[in-house]
């Protein structure tokens, strides 16, 4: 645990022990940087909300965004886009409790990280990969340990979890629940 977050922590819990408080906002001003330097780490942030969660607090994400390098184009919104699906499913995760997620914005050009290209949509109004990153977040599995990664720090887990096998079953589970979909409708109009 990193000293500011230690610190945090310790306050928040003083502050619930006298009943100040019951909740925490995180402002989530984020940072992909190149990708595998995120800060903090979707591990770093995962365990900060485990730490909240474990005080039995309220949390509140506030003012997230993720920005890549100042005026790199688009070559870094596949990280982005890595790095905000991690984030989103650790929150989800600990939905029991998180009680808000806020944006801080909608379009990269209005935010006052605009160089960074933080936010989910771009100047017109087109959604960028890191938007199509978190659709069907709470339609994935969650008993899957997270896989180490390679160059992560001691204690820290790939925030991509998935394996190739799960997903090739997933497709096949699909892909089988769409044919019988279509053969039941085949069957009914002969039928009719």
């Amino acid at each position: 645990m990193n000293g500011k977050l230690a610190a945090i922590y310790e306050m928040a819990e003083d502050f619930k022990e006298k009943g100040i408080i019951d909740g925490i906002g995180m402002q989530s001003h984020l940072d992909v940087r190149h990708g595998s330097d995120a800060f903090p780490s979707v591990s770093m942030y995962d365990h900060a909300l485990d730490m909240y969660s474990n005080l039995g607090l309220d949390i509140q994400v506030t003012e997230l965004d993720a920005g890549v390098p100042a005026d790199s184009g688009d070559k870094y919104f596949e990280a982005q886009a890595e790095y905000y699906h991690g984030i989103w499913k650790a929150i989800y995760a600990h939905r029991e409790n998180v009680s808000a997620v806020i944006l801080w914005g909608v379009t990269d050009d209005r935010s006052w990280r605009r160089d960074g290209q933080p936010l989910m949509f771009n100047k017109d109004f087109l959604a960028k990969p890191n938007f199509y990153s978190i659709i069907g977040i709470p339609d994935e599995p969650e008993d899957e340990p997270a896989e180490k990664s390679e160059g992560a720090a001691e204690g820290e887990t790939s925030d991509t979890a998935e394996t190739d096998e799960s997903a090739a079953e997933e497709n096949t589970e699909e892909a089988a629940a769409e044919e019988t979909t279509e053969e039941t409708a085949e069957e009914t109009e002969k039928a009719e």
